[in-house]
């Protein structure tokens, strides 16, 4: 594709004809060439191509392409490229470029005897990808996003680079804890324990939380005194998730605790240990359905960012750029970034409470991957 964007802008410097932005792409139908461009269409659209007598220099695209064409062929044949066969006009004015056959057999062998180029060699890329939410299924947008993450990895990595696979996964905010809530109150009415549910298959407790998250959902939506009782009661957890959600870090990661969740859940206390037996055991489920398919995809996460760690990262990030002055400190102790002033609009990275935004956890999402 450079080589013929090259071939291209010089035969329009010969011309002296301007240049314009266009594409050099494959053509759906092989028998169009191996690449194709639009050159000579973009360029009558855009300046109708007049001559020194202020008198239209083409009737049509077509014309464009024809003598664009006779000079790619005369440059070529000086040059002695070696790959390209010949250049032909086709339709209303597309140019198409045939490779000589013993360029892709060279190709082709080199691929098969593993010694193709590596213009990627010594780089290194993060590519993230999948990202499903605990507590609920594995859907086909997460299928779409694996397949597409996992197409990428390897594409760099065919092409020599180092490659870091990370999956980012919620496993904090009111989707949690409505899914939290919608299973504590199956369990209750069902009378079915942590210990039952670990008897069920890793997909059969998945789909029995995935039922739990579609009741408070449904819940949380209604506009009476039994919806705006579960809507609070929702809106606690949400907190005592959050301090759950603290202890696997240390756990797990020898985290230091940023925030100070635990002072949201005064007068809950008796409450947050049946919600974080759930919580823990239903993300540790969570993680494990999760890996069936990573198995059966051929994918291995070379890291895990849950949202939980990252929002914590990311406060030490909006730390700096408030000592930098990029954000500001806004109404209540908020931490903003005033937008407008570079054309852009207003966004909150740490609210009220001092807790991290999703904003926020962008940030630290950037940072730990880095």
């Amino acid at each position: 594709m450079k080589v013929i964007r090259d071939l291209v802008d010089k035969a329009l410097g010969e011309l002296e004809l301007e240049t314009v932005e266009f594409s050099v792409t494959h053509p759906s139908d092989e028998k169009f060439g191996d690449y194709s461009t639009n050159i000579a269409m973009q360029l009558f659209a855009k300046f109708q191509i007049p001559n020194s007598k202020s008198q239209t220099r083409y009737k049509n695209p077509r014309e464009v392409a024809q003598e664009i064409v006779e000079q790619l062929n005369q440059s070529i044949k000086e040059s002695k490229n070696q790959s390209i066969d010949r250049v032909e006009v086709a339709g209303p004015g597309f140019i198409n470029f045939y490779l000589k056959t013993e360029v892709l057999r060279d190709k082709v062998e080199q691929i098969a005897a593993n010694k193709w180029e590596r213009p990627l060699l010594g780089k290194k890329y993060a590519v993230e990808y999948t990202d499903p939410n605990p507590f609920k299924e594995f859907h086909l947008g997460h299928l779409y996003s694996n397949l597409i993450g996992e197409s990428i990895a390897k594409i760099y990595e065919a092409n020599g680079a180092t490659v870091w696979r990370g999956d980012f996964y919620g496993d904090v905010g009111m989707h949690i804890a409505k899914s939290v809530w919608g299973t504590m109150q199956k369990m209750n009415q069902e009378g079915v324990s942590i210990t039952d549910l670990e008897k069920l298959s890793v997909k059969e407790r998945q789909n029995y939380m995935g039922q739990g998250y579609a009741l408070g959902v449904n819940k949380f939506e209604l506009d009476t005194p039994e919806g705006i009782a579960a809507k609070q009661e929702i809106k606690d957890i949400n907190f005592m998730v959050y301090v759950a959600s603290q202890e696997v870090l240390v756990e797990e990661k020898g985290w230091k605790p940023i925030v100070d969740y635990k002072q949201y859940i005064v007068g809950n206390e008796e409450k947050y240990p049946k919600v974080r037996e759930l919580y823990q055991s239903g993300l540790a489920w969570s993680l494990a359905y999760f890996e069936t398919y990573y198995k059966r995809l051929g994918t291995k996460f070379d890291a895990y960012y849950p949202e939980s760690w990252v929002g914590e990262v990311g406060l030490q990030v909006v730390e700096k750029g408030l000592k930098m002055g990029v954000l500001e400190l806004g109404e209540g102790g908020a931490v903003v970034y005033l937008g407008e002033k570079d054309g852009l609009h207003t966004r909150v990275f740490r609210n009220k409470l001092g807790l991290p935004t999703y904003e926020a956890k962008d940030l630290g999402l950037g940072k730990a991957k880095y």
